[in-house]
């Protein structure tokens, strides 16, 4: 599917846009602090945003309305109950203190309970893992510009790769901050829209022709709150999700925040703002159900798309798109910088030149970046 000019045209002018308030702010990212944890000067409103368009990302505005989609009311558990878990945690008894302790990595924790080796060997493995982990979303990026444009996912994975690229090289976190306020702003905006209009579409017919249109596509079991699953497997799903909690994202916006207390409040808000996104996530993920039913979706984590498609006027759909690919970026720009921290202060610091000059060790992050966007294309 290819939309009109006009959506097209917001589509690439809110990339443009946020590319280049990203470069703006490279002349605060020359040192170690600038560029690694942003001067440790953000305030709460930016930790806040930050900390929810980089955990909302892309992926996650497509993976939560397909699971409700396709898993009925126990898609929002399984997919959102472990992150829930994971920010309370981080923000009672892990933010506070991990902005004190002022380093500017995970693995320095490591290090500084079990030596430099520890710190190297970790360091190097949340770097490929900050590879991995940044795929998804680069895919999911790709994703909208083909459904927009008709454009070959290849070209739209380097295209994505390029645009926040060329803004994490030259501001580092700086630009992670910045950007993550607009993109934040926009994804709200977008996902507010979207809410909006499937609601209306949903409600044309009252509650009692909504249920029946649920009826038809919903068996009996995904109306329960838990769907399918058993109280044991919603257990083992939050486990597994309870790594995040050593996640590089979680610490770097606590070492970036200008004190301790903001980390701790920034975090703890962005819990109660990510659950009040989720519902109405869910809420689209219903109103999918009952737009387009089962037919002509081969992937559940395309009904976003297929639903704003089909409801949103033109212009609309520019804006919810935009802050789709917004929700992306704002994902790979965290997981590029925290990479190249990774590779610059873990690695390159710590294993191989211990005497390096801040220029040295930035610049190693600078090669980091590269790196990782051209890993990311390759696995994705």
């Amino acid at each position: 599917m290819v939309i009109s000019v006009l959506d097209q045209i917001i589509i690439w002018g809110g990339i443009i846009v946020i590319a280049l308030i990203g470069v703006y702010f490279s002349k605060f990212s020359k040192s170690m602090d600038g560029f690694f944890v942003a001067g440790r000067k953000m305030t709460y409103p930016l930790v806040l945003a930050s900390m929810l368009a980089s955990w909302h990302g892309i992926s996650f505005y497509l993976w939560l309305p397909g699971a409700v989609y396709e898993m009925g009311w126990g898609g929002w558990v399984v997919t959102c109950g472990s992150y829930c878990v994971v920010d309370m945690f981080m923000g009672y008894f892990f933010a506070f203190k991990a902005r004190m302790i002022g380093q500017f990595t995970v693995p320095d924790l490591f290090g500084r309970a079990y030596g430099s080796k520890a710190q190297v060997v970790s360091g190097f493995a949340y770097f490929i893992y900050m590879g991995a982990f940044a795929s998804a979303e680069i895919v999911a990026c790709a994703l909208v510009l083909n459904f927009a444009f008709g454009m070959n996912m290849t070209l739209g994975l380097i295209l994505s790769a390029v645009f926040v690229t060329v803004y994490c090289f030259t501001a580092g976190q700086y630009a992670v901050f910045m950007t993550d306020f607009i993109q934040y702003l926009l994804m709200a905006f977008g996902l507010a829209v979207l809410c909006i209009f499937s609601f209306r579409f949903c409600m044309e017919g009252g509650n009692e022709l909504l249920l029946s249109k649920l009826s038809e596509v919903w068996s009996d079991a995904k109306f329960k709150p838990t769907s399918d699953y058993s109280i044991t497997q919603i257990v083992g799903f939050g486990i597994i999700g309870m790594e995040a909690i050593m996640s590089q994202l979680y610490f770097s916006r606590a070492y970036s925040a200008k004190s301790g207390k903001v980390a701790r409040d920034g975090i703890l808000s962005s819990l109660y703002a990510m659950i009040s996104h989720d519902w109405m996530l869910v809420v689209i993920g219903i109103s999918s159900v009952v737009i387009l039913g089962t037919a002509g979706i081969a992937n559940a984590e395309q009904a976003t798309l297929y639903l704003s498609a089909t409801i949103l006027p033109k212009g609309f759909l520019g804006i919810v798109f935009s802050a789709l690919i917004a929700a992306g970026l704002s994902t790979l720009n965290s997981a590029l910088i925290a990479g190249a921290s990774n590779l610059g202060r873990d690695v390159y610091q710590k294993a191989i030149n211990p005497k390096a000059t801040q220029k040295q060790i930035v610049n190693v992050g600078r090669a980091g970046i590269v790196i990782l966007s051209v890993l990311m294309v390759v696995i994705g």
